[in-house]
């Protein structure tokens, strides 16, 4: 496990600050920095980040940013070969930084572009955190463990308050309603009959006793493609919710606009929230509320900030036990992930 001088980009944001809790409860030194938002930097660009003196003597960087400000870290992280991870939130961004890493990035911003890192990879890991992240994780697990290849992958997470009363749309925000909006509104990639295929958001409704399941974009990340390589025929991702909130949902969308929900759909003072979860195989019973992986909030963070970054944590600080390159799900040692979660979500 590293353990010697990482850095934690965005540590003041909401999962930033769960990240560097976890890492002093864990006994791993860190440092944190403000760092920029821009999102114009390509890698022929002058800016880095490893300007800083102390920058080349970092093991590890973790970026706890929003997708829109990762690019210009991630490439600075890149060309002075640090490991590099983050919680993703973008399809397009993710693919960047794992092709620049993977020495396969060409981009028309950068003059003469040239694959620097084709024969000497460098070690990222974009999309870590709950969803895509941690049920990405247990999904390849289960994957990986099966006697045969599985027909079918679902993976299914959901932020949802603990009184589904709460109000009429059965939902408390938790985070930002732009990245809510997206998810909601933006097309999703499933794997059906072996073939990647693109449905829109929020489609795909089914019920789970007193909840309901549908496709968001994102969750899936590269999930989709690792799983068609292994031979699996159908995988998707599924956001949960409590049984009611996407007709509701739907509708405010079709007649309103993003202020129009913002004002329905505040952040409340106090979070009382759990996080739901399960990556089933074709073979397995699809679950009801008994069945699924529960995280609940406590005086200190809400249970999306625990499922989040506890994860992001555990991934991050087994980078050193998987091999040096562009990193997916399958690479994780999934035992002693495990350990490290659970003994976050237990102390």
């Amino acid at each position: 496990m590293i353990d010697k001088f990482v850095l934690v980009a965005g540590s003041q944001g909401n999962i930033g600050k769960c990240v560097t809790k976890a890492l002093d409860r864990l006994g791993v030194g860190y440092i944190t920095m403000d760092v920029s938002s821009s999102a114009d930097l390509h890698p022929g660009s002058d800016f880095s980040y490893a300007k800083e003196k102390w920058f080349k003597d970092l093991s590890l960087v973790i970026s706890c940013m929003p997708y829109h400000s990762n690019w210009p870290l991630a490439v600075s992280a890149i060309r002075e070969d640090i490991p590099y991870c983050d919680l993703g939130g973008s399809v397009e961004d993710s693919a960047d930084i794992n092709a620049y890493a993977g020495g396969t990035y060409l981009s028309s911003s950068v003059k003469n572009p040239q694959p620097e890192f084709k024969d000497a990879p460098r070690q990222v890991f974009t999309d870590l955190g709950l969803a895509p992240g941690w049920v990405n994780i247990i999904a390849a697990h289960k994957v990986a463990s099966s006697v045969k290849v599985p027909e079918s992958v679902t993976m299914m997470v959901g932020g949802i308050p603990q009184d589904p009363d709460c109000n009429p749309l059965r939902y408390e925000r938790t985070w930002s309603l732009d990245g809510l909006l997206n998810e909601y509104r933006d097309n999703c990639i499933i794997l059906k009959d072996g073939i990647i295929q693109t449905v829109p958001g929020m489609s795909g409704l089914r019920r789970h006793e007193t909840l309901e399941s549908f496709y968001t974009s994102g969750g899936a990340s590269h999930s989709i493609h690792a799983m068609k390589e292994r031979g699996v025929l159908n995988c998707e991702y599924r956001t949960l919710r409590w049984k009611g909130h996407n007709e509701l949902m739907c509708w405010l969308m079709k007649h309103l606009d993003s202020d129009g929900i913002d004002s329905l759909l505040e952040i409340p003072d106090k979070i009382e929230d759990v996080v739901l979860m399960s990556a089933y195989l074709d073979d397995d019973v699809q679950p009801g509320w008994g069945g699924f992986t529960r995280v609940y909030h406590d005086d200190e963070f809400s249970a999306m900030q625990k499922a989040t970054a506890y994860p992001f944590v555990a991934a991050a600080l087994l980078m050193d036990e998987m091999p040096k390159r562009p990193l997916n799900y399958f690479d994780i040692p999934y035992e002693k992930f495990d350990k490290i979660v659970n003994s976050l979500l237990t102390e």
